[in-house]
């Protein structure tokens, strides 16, 4: 009787055991996944902030705004683009477009420093958030933003 009942009781404790380690198990690969998706979402956001700084070099004329404005939109349209960098770079694609139409083929020079000061600031607050995310994720904390 006392067998049985010491079976019993270590069945118990294996399957409790089981249960706590599966889902510890389903925690980590979760918390894998998620820092996965934000490593992933802070890759896009540096590879679209970079075809948009290459496309700030091409806008020498028609063609070259036209992918100065695509840059801009698709990196306006990056979920991860902070508000910062998206006035930015709205900010300095309406500038140059501005800019070169009053040219009209002219030659000419203006100062974009503190465009590209602006748009650095921006870039750099919106990986912050991304790396705050992800330090909270590992911490075992919900994020604080709701990610698509």
């Amino acid at each position: 009787m006392i067998a049985a009942g010491a079976s019993i009781v270590a069945a118990g404790l294996a399957w409790s055991s089981s249960r706590k380690a599966t889902g510890g198990a389903r925690e980590i690969a979760d918390r894998n996944h998620q820092v996965a998706r934000l490593d992933r979402e802070a890759e896009q956001l540096r590879a679209d902030f970079s075809a948009f700084v290459v496309a700030t070099g091409l806008a020498h004329d028609a063609q070259g705004q036209s992918c100065l404005i695509a840059a801009d939109l698709v990196l306006g349209a990056n979920p991860r683009c902070g508000e910062a960098l998206r006035h930015a770079a709205d900010e300095y694609t309406q500038t140059i477009t501005t800019a070169l139409k009053t040219l009209d083929g002219r030659s000419g020079t203006m100062p974009v420093e503190w465009h590209f000061e602006a748009l650095r600031a921006g870039f750099v607050e919106s990986m912050a958030q991304i790396t705050v995310e992800r330090s909270l994720v590992l911490a075992g904390q919900p994020p604080e933003h709701a990610a698509g």
